[in-house]
């Protein structure tokens, strides 16, 4: 993925998350507010109706508006105009708590006109074993009349505790933050390693390739007729050196060509083509080589319908790269079988071979670059891993799928499936 589209992309993520968390807090906050309000309605009602109680035992006629006033969010003050009984107003005050279902610790005070002070306070738990605190002095709110005030210590924590949804989604959110945190730090970290990579792949075949060309210009000059004619190894050596220098060159390019594909958009030369052409070509070139290890490679084309809209070069190498690898995968005396044929309105194209065999660990990592199935210390078979995922690159521009099926010491199936042209039809 090209960096711009990475920022792009790492920008959007932001202003998303950045938005939901904003819609969060602000439904959580209205979500308090409204559990606020319902607990300052209870409150208030739990309260009148304690007042109210306490004028009719002292036969006092209770007033038309409320005796109950909130001082602050967790602070009441409720008017008696009478002396009040602490044992019965606390009586009064867990029953009629009680019955409201207001389950959480409160303190209470009566204020003394006479001595103008906040007496007898008492701090009331929700818990029925719950170790006795320290009762706070209670603030004064009018010296002209009897009053008694409730204070709730734990208000903020108890509306918190009723917002059980909204807890657990705003849990959710923040481990959601989390997660994309840590993503976007991977991301950023595998980009960079892929960077680096890139960079070193295209300063290594760079650097390789001068040597290289080198090597095989001198490895000529050396099999020319005066020189060669002194000492008749000298042309054996010198073939070999152009071979296996010819061998790496072609490495270095296959590396190459595929920095070149991530890195850009590989250019393809599309057109009307025939596919049994096309593997006609690829199976030519590697026939030979079938042959020389006593091996057969039969080929059935039984499509029909055999043109599609594609790059003939790209996939000849499709073929021969699946083909060479049945060559050089094998301990048996090769059989090789090419088959085409028709599935609706598409042309599979299945290479089987009797070669060694894939286990299926290994085959979900078969087209990822640079990969190759563990041989322990055998390294009898050469390259880089860049084969396979050159063959996925370029069936997935046409269209295509490939599909591997394979058991070990058994043989390989692939199966490459593309769409056939819709302009034309065989003929």
């Amino acid at each position: 993925m090209k960096t711009h589209n990475i920022r792009s992309l790492i920008i959007f993520a932001i202003i998303c998350i950045t938005g939901i968390v904003a819609s969060q807090v602000y439904w959580f906050k209205k979500a308090f507010d409204l559990k606020e309000k319902q607990f300052n309605q209870t409150v208030t009602i739990a309260l009148q109706n304690v007042a109210e109680t306490i004028l009719s035992y002292n036969q006092i006629q209770i007033p038309l508006s409320s005796l109950v006033n909130q001082i602050s969010s967790n602070y009441y003050a409720v008017m008696t105009n009478s002396d009040i009984d602490i044992k019965t107003l606390e009586f009064l005050l867990k029953n009629e708590f009680q019955k409201k279902k207001l389950n959480l610790d409160f303190e209470y005070g009566v204020y003394n006109c006479q001595s103008e002070k906040m007496v007898y306070g008492n701090y009331i738990s929700s818990e029925s074993q719950s170790i006795p605190k320290k009762i706070r002095e209670l603030p004064v709110w009018k010296k002209d009349n009897y009053y008694f005030s409730v204070f709730f210590p734990n208000k903020s924590i108890y509306l918190t505790g009723q917002l059980g949804i909204w807890l657990f989604t705003t849990a959710v959110l923040f481990l959601v933050c989390i997660f994309f945190g840590y993503s976007l730090l991977i991301i950023l970290q595998q980009k960079r390693l892929s960077d680096i990579q890139s960079d070193f792949i295209n300063n290594m075949t760079h650097e390789f390739n001068t040597p290289i060309s080198s090597i095989m210009v001198m490895s000529q000059l050396l099999r020319k007729e005066e020189i060669s004619s002194n000492c008749p190894k000298v042309t054996e050596y010198s073939g070999l050196i152009t071979k296996e220098a010819t061998r790496i060159k072609d490495q270095i390019d296959k590396i190459l060509q595929i920095a070149i594909m991530d890195k850009h958009k590989a250019i393809y030369s599309f057109a009307i083509i025939n596919i049994h052409e096309c593997l006609y070509e690829a199976l030519n070139t590697i026939e030979y080589r079938v042959k020389e290890q006593g091996g057969q490679l039969n080929i059935s084309t039984k499509a029909i319908q055999n043109l599609i809209y594609g790059d003939s070069v790209h996939l000849i190498n499709v073929f021969f790269n699946l083909v060479d690898n049945s060559l050089k995968y094998n301990i048996n005396i090769p059989e090789i079988s090419v088959s085409t044929f028709n599935i609706k309105q598409k042309i599979c194209i299945k290479i089987c071979d009797n070669g060694i065999g894939i286990s299926t660990k290994h085959q979900k990592m078969l087209f990822s670059k640079f990969f190759r199935v563990p041989t322990g210390n055998v390294h009898n078979v050469k390259g880089f891993g860049i084969g396979l995922y050159y063959v996925h690159k370029v069936i997935h521009a046409h269209k295509g799928s490939i599909k591997v099926k394979s058991t070990p010491m058994q043989g390989t199936e692939f199966t490459i499936v593309l769409p056939i042209a819709k302009s034309k039809i065989n003929v």
